[in-house]
């Protein structure tokens, strides 16, 4: 029962409160989904932001959020309010599935979710994703669309061996740590590839659900606007001033 209280706390939390300037500064009773010192606009609109670890998506996601009015739908905030998250290196580990239900919930976890509140009122939402299972975009997309949303793709282009590098870094910087393995191996480039794809499917007509599609290239600082369908797509937004 303890539990049940704690998630409905953390699930109230990230609906109520502002977006921090910086996730490591999220933890119980400080930090949410809100778009800062605004409210989301219920305009339902859906914004997935795919990339690799450490290529960026925290940086688009936060503009999105502030700009298009949209709540950030990020299992990594729920994680940092679970106490588990601080157990040295398998904190995060410990919470991922857990925190994926407290965001997107599932046909029998008895609790509502993040996604679940922002649906029912039509809210904008930005969702980051690795985006290396195609299946796993769709299914995300075609939810969104049954529940009556527009649903746009950016993705963060950049190779493997650079992300790896980054998180490394971005490790010996925080102490946050994600398998490099993971990142080199099991989701490779196919985050880059998947966007390809869907660019292709939607020129061929193989695939139309996408309402934009849109990419930065980030190998380099600052990120710069690689493609997109529709200014209607967050990459179309990227370097234009506010």
């Amino acid at each position: 029962m303890a539990r049940d209280g704690l998630r409905r706390q953390i699930v109230q939390e990230l609906i109520l409160c502002d977006r921090l300037g910086s996730d490591e500064d999220i933890c119980l009773g400080h930090g949410g989904s809100k778009p800062y010192g605004q409210e989301a606009l219920a305009g339902a609109c859906a914004y997935l932001v795919a990339g690799l670890p450490a290529s960026g998506k925290s940086t688009l996601v936060s503009a999105i959020s502030d700009r298009l009015g949209a709540m950030v739908l990020d299992s990594d905030f729920a994680k940092r309010k679970l106490p588990e998250f601080d157990h040295a290196l398998a904190g995060a580990a410990l919470v991922h599935d857990e925190s994926r239900l407290l965001i997107f919930g599932n046909a029998v976890s008895g609790s509502a979710s993040l996604l679940e509140y922002c649906m029912s009122r039509k809210l904008n939402v930005v969702i980051p994703l690795v985006g290396n299972e195609e299946h796993r975009l769709k299914f995300v997309r075609n939810l969104l669309i049954e529940n009556g949303y527009q649903v746009h793709l950016t993705a963060m282009l950049l190779d493997r061996t650079q992300a790896t590098q980054r998180a490394l870094d971005r490790f010996l910087q925080t102490g946050r740590y994600i398998s490099l393995g993971m990142i080199f191996d099991r989701y490779a480039n196919d985050p880059v590839l998947n966007y390809h794809k869907a660019w292709m499917d939607a020129d061929t007509g193989t695939d139309s659900q996408w309402a934009s599609l849109g990419a930065l290239a980030v190998a380099t600082h600052p990120a710069v606007v690689h493609s997109y369908s529709s200014d209607a797509n967050p990459a179309a937004l990227w370097g234009q001033t506010p």
